[in-house]
């Protein structure tokens, strides 16, 4: 990957690079105690080979569904993007009528389906697994559960726990120590990801080849990249905008809204990541970029588009449009994201360009290894604990209160 940081005019500031460049430093010191587990798990190939034994079970099924929501299920979305097929769907919200749909259109004889929670607590995730156990149970009988069901928590009781020790389903073990929003490179994201088809090996690959880079004490693109946006942040400036000129990066893009979203937003610090989309969003949002308020920074993924896709046949183009003749749809996306960073810059946006090459498991490894790493030194710089998300706790406790008093309105304290 290389990274591209377009603003001159924003010099980083000496003491945030030097500051960056400490804090990263004992990254790697931790990252070879194994005191980050979500990072240091790709150093070695066993959560790989465990990924394989458990895919080994379902791969048979046409289908299979993917239960999860928030850190378990975006990781292996952004994951299973790489492949465009409909063999692993994702479902990761609790909308009824989807679900209705879903129980309508499924065929449980060629179904297999996982169900992900760390903390096996997830509500959201408890209701899918109890909807689906009972709809597979009523169809095939207990005696098929364990071979179509798969259960990924803590080893610890739990209600998804239980559910699973009730029916026999296979249960594989998370480990507690790797907080949702990190656990891609663990089973949550290679799981789904080999049942795609994609190539995990390159893609835990990827990411190794991002950590040894910071273990062999190089620091850099690292380094500048937490320095720029916490030396923006430090100027009141904390809006990030994430723009893939990719289709299969928008999933990427959720997933780093997530983790910069949980990881930072603390004690009244944060960073507000938004998702968006090239070409798309520049018919949607570039306006507010490059002429609303200085009040963000975008950070543009790009790929070796030049060359790739259909070639536009001259006999179909109008005269007006001649230097559209023998180009590919991939010579028009890298001349469109081109010509938008470069208009962003000419206007003083904050811009950085992160370019990725060829979009494939290794690359997007590499990316995802970078953004947490990236996290994690912004939580440090920031005197902020990037691994829990207190404030969620609240509306869990209210929505039990609603439920268990049937749907009449809690007691909200405010003060």
């Amino acid at each position: 990957m290389n990274h591209l940081f377009l603003n001159p005019s924003l010099p980083f500031a000496q003491t945030a690079l030097e500051q960056a460049t400490s804090v990263l430093a004992l990254i790697a010191e931790d990252i070879s105690s194994n005191n980050l587990p979500a990072l240091s798990i790709v150093l070695d190939d066993s959560e790989y080979e465990r990924a394989r034994t458990a895919a080994s079970q379902l791969s048979s099924f046409e289908t299979i569904l993917v239960f999860g929501t928030g850190g378990s299920s975006l990781g292996g979305q952004a994951l299973c993007q790489l492949n465009f097929n409909n063999k692993v769907k994702f479902v990761d919200n609790i909308d009824p009528s989807v679900l209705d749909q879903l129980l309508a259109s499924c065929i449980p004889q060629k179904t297999g389906a996982i169900f992900i929670s760390k903390s096996g607590m997830t509500l959201e995730t408890l209701a899918q697994a109890y909807v689906i156990t009972e709809h597979f149970l009523q169809t095939l009988g207990h005696d098929a559960l364990p071979h179509h069901l798969l259960v990924l928590s803590q080893n610890k009781p739990s209600p998804l726990k239980a559910l699973a020790e009730k029916y026999s389903l296979s249960f594989l073990e998370l480990d507690p120590n790797i907080g949702g929003r990190f656990c891609v490179f663990s089973l949550v994201g290679l799981l789904p990801g080999i049942l795609n088809g994609v190539d995990i090996n390159q893609f835990i690959h990827g990411a190794r080849d991002v950590l040894t880079k910071l273990l062999n004490n190089d620091p850099e693109p690292y380094a500048q990249s937490i320095a720029w946006q916490y030396s923006l942040l430090s100027q009141g400036i904390a809006q990030h905008v994430l723009l893939p000129y990719s289709d299969a990066l928008f999933t990427f893009s959720q997933w780093a809204c997530q983790l910069i979203g949980e990881s930072l937003g603390k004690n009244g610090k944060g960073i507000t990541p938004i998702a968006a989309r090239g070409t798309v969003d520049q018919h949607s949002q570039l306006q507010l970029y490059i002429d609303g308020p200085r009040d963000k920074w975008i950070t543009f993924i790009t790929c070796a588009d030049n060359g790739l896709g259909p070639t536009l046949s001259s006999s179909a183009i109008d005269s007006s449009l001649h230097y559209l003749r023998n180009k590919t749809i991939g010579d028009i996306m890298a001349a469109e994201h081109q010509a938008t960073i470069t208009s962003m810059t000419q206007k003083g946006c904050y811009v950085r360009q992160i370019q990725i090459g060829q979009l494939n498991a290794r690359t997007l490894g590499e990316l995802m290894m970078h953004f947490m790493i990236e996290v994690i030194g912004l939580a440090a710089m920031m005197n902020i604990n990037p691994f829990d998300q207190p404030a969620v706790e609240q509306g869990k406790i209210l929505t039990k209160q609603l439920l268990e008093h049937d749907h009449s309105t809690p007691s909200i304290h405010t003060g």
